[in-house]
């Protein structure tokens, strides 16, 4: 740790305060997850710069880009009332996972949902959110429910090792990469109108497909909110979730899983 101090010393384009708040972030993550390298985390805080961005050229409160090591600022953004300790360590994470082009498991933008998720998880769990401002809500509660159906380890590995190969895989053989993730991505990229309903019913195809339906009952009954925990009127359809999911867990055989599914939502399997 003594190692990253001197190399965020050595930044003269961050003021002494942002860089005491960077490494109260980095005394955090290390004693959280001690094992993970932060050697890449040194070197890019030696060069770090920060900058202003417009509204129209970037959507997130922050972006960090790992090629010329620059976290960018949406000035507007700003002006709202995020918690910026939140929305800091997201930034820590990106710079923690960062490798040529990408963050994380997120190459050429092919897991740019999950990865986004899993990065609000993790920041949610170290630090906390005290906003009230919903922040990729969407995404948290699909990546919640695919770390439970792949397994949060194969996650961790994959998000800190920069392995897209190793959790595609897993994701391929879960049956998740054809219709869960693209979906997942429409969705980030279309915040405005969300299709979180849509893409979790194509997850309970899949679990009734795979035998995890009773399993994945749990999971949803867990994860899922009510629409009235969402502040805008894209979520509605999530309602009927919750009805199904209290059938779901009396139902003893598929078949009549698969009868409140075309009971519910109109929809032939």
């Amino acid at each position: 740790m003594n190692h990253i101090r001197e190399s965020l010393n050595k930044n003269n384009n961050i003021s002494t305060e942002v860089k005491d708040n960077l490494m109260e972030l980095v005394n955090i993550f290390n004693s959280k997850f001690p094992n993970v390298d932060l050697q890449n985390l040194q070197d890019r805080l030696g060069g770090l710069n920060i900058t202003s961005g417009s509204k129209y050229a970037y959507k997130e409160i922050s972006n960090y880009n790992p090629v010329n090591n620059t976290l960018i600022l949406n000035m507007e953004e700003l002006q709202k009332d995020y918690d910026m300790k939140h929305i800091m360590m997201c930034a820590t994470l990106d710079m923690i996972t960062a490798k040529d082009n990408m963050v994380g498991f997120n190459k050429d933008k092919n897991l740019v949902a999950l990865n986004t998720g899993y990065r609000e998880i993790l920041a949610n769990n170290l630090v906390g959110n005290d906003s009230d401002i919903e922040y990729h809500t969407d995404e948290v509660i699909m990546t919640n429910l695919i770390a439970n159906m792949i397994g949060n380890d194969i996650m961790f590995k994959s998000y800190f090792t920069n392995d897209e190969n190793l959790i595609t895989k897993v994701l391929e053989n879960a049956g998740l990469m054809d219709k869960i993730i693209p979906d997942m991505n429409f969705n980030y990229y279309n915040q405005n109108s969300s299709n979180l309903a849509q893409t979790l019913l194509e997850l309970e195809k899949i679990s009734l497909n795979n035998g995890t339906y009773q399993q994945m009952a749990g999971l949803f009954e867990r994860e899922i909110p009510s629409s009235k925990c969402f502040k805008d009127d894209n979520h509605k359809e999530i309602d009927n979730f919750i009805t199904f999911n209290q059938n779901m867990k009396k139902a003893i055989r598929p078949m009549e899983v698969e009868d409140n599914l075309e009971e519910i939502h109109n929809i032939k399997m």
